[in-house]
């Protein structure tokens, strides 16, 4: 066996919560190297819009996070410059279109101001001074000084570049195919064999190395788009009338029930066969942890592991327009969008989110359904979030609308990402799931990473976001 390179950490995934491992782990002194199937935030991270929000969680731990997170990338922000990855403070506004939604809204900013959130309800005419091409057809509001916006594929690249500056190793196009066990022994989610790789069927995830297939899109202004919802039309115009995880075996066992010699029998207190690296189609790695930051394929590589976690792709789409002077402000999106974004349903669910981006593109969202890798691209989707998104901005109808796009979320059952160690699988590290927030939560899933594998005190509790949370019917 040669083993190309010996890290102490070394990262599954080249997106932008990989690139935030590598960099606050290199930055704490820690050996590093990133490994991507494909390139850099080829996955989740290019079909993004790069927010960084407070205003859209509810109180929970996942705010606690968002706080955390918030605060780390102002830091990085001055650290590496104001144009480094676009970081715009711009704030976020929420309008409520009814009393109802108006009261809700309330209780909830009330909720969020007692856990340190800046959160300001304004009313009706506040909200025509904070965003002057808002419909009249508001109640009230709130706005969240906090909210900020990255370009992710900048952000990633930057936090990368910073990384490698602190003596990282960058490997793209490099595939993880199956664990190296400290005995020796390679795991591939379904069999151990002792010094060679025998790939069943969890070795059919062997894809689930990198970020999950591109998206096909960029957030950002200058980003290439997919997907045919454009060409010009005026969204007047548009307004119109499983999981791809396979072989995931339960914690602890092999794949089809037979257990190896890696893997704690039932009933045992003996401690489960500690990782030592990872067999690639670019050679092996060792490493004393190794960190599944796999985006939407972060449940495949789990299962690869033999400690699987419930990680989903969630399909969202993004309408992209002409650029324009600074006609929205902020980032704008109703009141129903933050249960949206809470909800559990499988089924197309969508809500109104639209912000201007600093190359004067307006970015139109948000719709969120769980099925599977489908990259269908889906019409009658783009014509319902441009008919939303007029509701809010009737200006639109008379813009021309670039192109649209889709990416894939990482959804974990209970809306928390998996951050930490595995106490299930010795050296496997977690840093996936966050799903439409993993952008804005990526700064402090870095910190926290590399506070945790340096012995330092997280500067927040990791119980939450352990991997062993979830039963084994949910993986």
């Amino acid at each position: 066996m040669t083993v190309r390179e010996h890290p102490d950490v070394l990262i599954v995934g080249a997106g932008v919560v990989g690139a935030a491992c590598a960099y606050f782990c290199a930055a704490a002194g820690l050996r590093v190297a990133v490994l991507d199937r494909g390139g850099v935030a080829g996955g989740t991270t290019s079909g993004g819009e790069g927010n960084i929000l407070v205003s859209d969680k509810s109180p929970s731990p996942e705010l606690d996070l968002a706080l955390l997170s918030t605060r780390l990338w102002g830091e990085l922000g001055e650290r590496f410059g104001p144009g480094a990855f676009e970081l715009e403070h711009k704030g976020g506004v929420v309008v409520a279109q009814s009393p109802e939604a108006a009261r809700g809204l309330a209780v909830l900013t009330a909720k969020q101001r007692g856990l340190g959130v800046e959160a300001v309800d304004v009313s009706a005419a506040e909200l025509a001074e904070l965003e002057p091409n808002l419909t009249p057809e508001v109640c009230a509001g709130a706005f969240y000084p906090q909210d900020m916006q990255v370009q992710p594929m900048l952000a990633a690249a930057e936090l990368l570049r910073a990384a490698r500056a602190l003596g990282a190793t960058l490997h793209t196009d490099t595939e993880v195919l199956a664990f190296r066990l400290r005995d020796g022994s390679v795991l591939d989610g379904a069999a151990l064999v002792g010094g060679t790789s025998a790939r069943g069927a969890g070795a059919a995830l062997a894809g689930a190395a990198g970020n999950g297939p591109a998206s096909g899109g960029r957030a950002s202004a200058g980003g290439a788009g997919v997907g045919g919802a454009g060409g010009g039309a005026a969204l007047g115009g548009a307004a119109g009338n499983g999981p791809a995880s396979g072989g995931r075996t339960p914690a602890g066992r092999a794949g089809h029930g037979s257990a190896g010699p890696g893997a704690a029998r039932a009933g045992s207190t003996a401690e489960p066969a500690a990782l030592g690296g990872v067999v690639t189609n670019r050679g092996e790695f060792g490493a004393r942890w190794v960190v599944n930051a796999a985006g939407t394929w972060g449940g495949p590589v789990s299962a690869l592991a033999g400690a699987p976690i419930p990680v989903l792709p969630r399909r969202g789409f993004v309408l992209v327009t002409e650029p324009l002077p600074r006609v929205v402000r902020h980032k704008v999106y109703t009141a129903d969008y933050v249960a949206n974004v809470a909800s559990g349903d499988a089924g197309l669910e969508t809500s109104v989110v639209v912000e201007g981006t600093r190359a004067g593109t307006v970015l139109i969202g948000a719709s969120r359904e769980r099925v599977g890798f489908d990259r269908q691209f889906s019409l009658p989707i783009v014509r319902k979030l441009a008919a939303q998104a007029l509701g809010v901005f009737p200006f639109l109808a008379d813009v021309a609308l670039l192109r649209g796009y889709f990416g894939f979320r990482p959804y974990c059952p209970d809306h928390l990402p998996v951050i930490g160690v595995d106490p299930r699988r010795p050296g496997l590290v977690h840093a996936c799931g966050h799903e439409g927030a993993g952008i804005g939560l990526a700064a402090a899933t870095g910190h926290l990473i590399a506070q945790q594998l340096t012995g330092a005190t997280p500067d927040l509790d990791l119980t939450p976001f352990r991997a062993d949370r979830f039963s084994r019917e949910a993986v």
